[in-house]
């Protein structure tokens, strides 16, 4: 997760970026919150957008569902990557559609690396930093609202 966010504020200052709206979907909540409070001077905006909203010492982990959770766990230590077949993806992905849809898009998912599930990221500010934003729900069973 750590290095998400690293590569995200890395780009911010590379290109010299201000004014920002951070856009976070689903684990980028993690990512866009972390990256506001490390440059808050170049964050205008903050919107989670189906996305998790941590709280210090959080790791993505902790915000899923106890069932993802648990498949998670089963994993941790005995692989890198997060994958599997069709019958295993089905249950959690895309999980508001059905039938054809839902296939298509889980077709289209690719592997991805299962540490940053796992990497709790400390907070000094957030959620206590000074940048709008709206109404902002998160994955899983946590709510909230930051404004």
């Amino acid at each position: 997760m750590s290095d998400y966010i690293s590569d995200v504020i890395d780009f911010i200052r590379k290109e010299n970026l201000k004014d920002l709206v951070l856009v976070g979907h689903s684990m980028s909540g993690i990512v866009i919150s972390k990256v506001a409070e490390e440059i808050p001077e170049r964050v205008k905006h903050l919107v989670f957008l189906a996305a998790v909203v941590p709280k210090d010492n959080e790791a993505l982990i902790d915000l899923l569902t106890k069932e993802r959770q648990e498949t998670l766990q089963k994993l941790h230590g005995k692989v890198k990557e997060v994958f599997g077949t069709l019958e295993q993806l089905w249950p959690m992905y895309f999980t508001d559609q059905e039938g054809e849809e839902k296939e298509f898009y889980l077709k289209q998912l690719t592997p991805q690396p299962l540490a940053p599930f796992f990497e709790k990221i400390h907070f000094n500010q957030f959620p206590k930093i000074d940048t709008p934003r709206p109404i902002s729900w998160g994955l899983g069973t946590r709510a909230c609202r930051l404004n």
